[in-house]
């Protein structure tokens, strides 16, 4: 009897587990779907503290850029202004650079006009001596004078003193303007007084020197022509882009006449030039004058 009721109760119980078996399953899984929920959970919430320290971090490192941004707005403004600033003083360079061209241009070419003009007052000529004056058979002296007054080169044996004195006083007039024309200090300054003409020795002997030989030391007239010669050469050497050289030191009328003649080229060069700047100029006038004058007047039309 017992063993029979211990078989029905076997038999129940296997019944019963046999019909809890699902039941424990889906026991089972909702405990495992809450241990993972809860895990999930911790994980949020850690990385909700972790987003809070990086927004933190953000917010202070913002401000700390935040001036430093500001700071290279302003930069970026101001350099800005600068830069177009600059342009607007670049543009006023060049400007100012093409006024200062043409000025100097007119400048230089108003001086080479003057230069020509004292080469028609001081008039250096270069002259064949008359026949009597050297021996047949000879080749003929050639003589150089300024203002109709021979001058030779550096040896007056056998000349009028007085002519030597007035021609040494257009020398020196002339070099005298030249200096001033050309804007060359010369190293020996001169005193043109036509016929009494001095010049100063600034350098060594600290003294005056007389271009006339009536009355003085022949010693101290041959030095001042040498300075007078001195100053010629200063003065060519002074126009490199004419390019002339002394080829005599003793050669006075000479190496004043090339210089004379090396400026007058280089002024006739000028005008040249000028003219055709100014043809160019008024043909681009011109043309563009044409160029309005041939564009269509387009207007809206009267309703």
């Amino acid at each position: 009897m017992c063993q029979q009721q211990l078989s029905i109760l076997s038999s129940e119980v296997e019944q019963k587990l046999k019909e809890k078996q699902e039941y424990f399953k889906f026991v089972t899984k909702r405990n495992a779907t809450e241990d993972a929920l809860e895990s999930l959970k911790m994980q949020l919430e850690k990385k909700r503290a972790e987003n809070a320290a990086a927004r933190q971090q953000i917010s202070e490192i913002s401000h700390q850029l935040l001036p430093r941004a500001q700071k290279l707005k302003e930069a970026e403004l101001s350099l800005l202004a600068k830069k177009k600033l600059l342009e607007k003083e670049k543009t006023e360079k060049e400007e100012n650079i093409e006024k200062y061209r043409e000025v100097t241009f007119s400048l230089t070419r108003n001086t080479l006009h003057l230069i020509h003009e004292l080469g028609h007052i001081f008039k250096i000529e270069r002259q064949i001596a008359p026949k009597g004056t050297y021996q047949e058979g000879t080749p003929p002296e050639v003589r150089w004078t300024i203002c109709t007054f021979y001058l030779p080169h550096s040896s007056f044996e056998g000349c009028d003193e007085d002519h030597i004195a007035i021609a040494l006083g257009y020398v020196s007039h002339l070099l005298f303007m030249l200096a001033k024309y050309l804007d060359v200090p010369l190293r020996y300054p001169l005193n043109p007084r036509c016929s009494r003409s001095t010049l100063t020795d600034t350098i060594t002997t600290k003294g005056q020197y007389p271009l006339y030989s009536r009355g003085v030391d022949s010693a101290r007239f041959q030095y001042a022509v040498f300075l007078l010669n001195k100053n010629i050469e200063q003065l060519i050497e002074s126009q490199q882009d004419c390019g002339i050289k002394v080829k005599s030191l003793r050669e006075t009328l000479p190496n004043l006449f090339r210089l004379m003649a090396s400026l007058e080229r280089k002024r006739k060069d000028m005008r040249g030039r000028s003219s055709n700047t100014t043809r160019r100029r008024t043909t681009s006038t011109i043309t563009d004058s044409d160029s309005a004058s041939r564009t269509p007047d387009v207007r809206k039309p009267t309703q």
